[in-house]
């Protein structure tokens, strides 16, 4: 499958995006939507050079690898924060897109973040 250019795994009970996705240099859409079960994604990600779309909606991830800044090519970047009031009373803060990574999004077009109160 190395042509693969969109792979679909929402609402699937993955933990961890297999690092074999990685292999998939033409893939252009990663979409992950609603796998409440990915804790992480793998450091690997970052050889997708050609991703253009990663919906991580309705996922559970604290924080990207810092590998995700490699993907110069990303356009649209969708995430959620659950919860995030809390974070904000407790006077954490919450950095699920350090600024170093977003610093190196030169084509990205639409970052979408979704809060869900849980």
């Amino acid at each position: 499958m190395p042509n693969l250019r969109v792979l679909d795994l929402s609402s699937t009970s993955i933990k961890t995006s297999p690092l074999s996705v990685s292999n998939l240099i033409k893939l252009r859409e990663l979409l992950l939507r609603n796998c409440e079960l990915l804790m992480e994604l793998p450091h690997e990600i970052g050889a997708l050079g050609n991703l253009k779309v990663l919906d991580l909606e309705g996922t559970y991830l604290a924080c990207l690898p810092k590998e995700v800044g490699e993907l110069n090519k990303l356009r649209c970047l969708k995430d959620s924060l659950y919860d995030a009031v809390s974070y904000r009373k407790s006077k954490r803060r919450v950095n699920i897109i350090p600024r170093t990574i977003l610093a190196k999004f030169t084509q990205l077009v639409s970052i979408i973040l979704i809060e869900h109160k849980i």
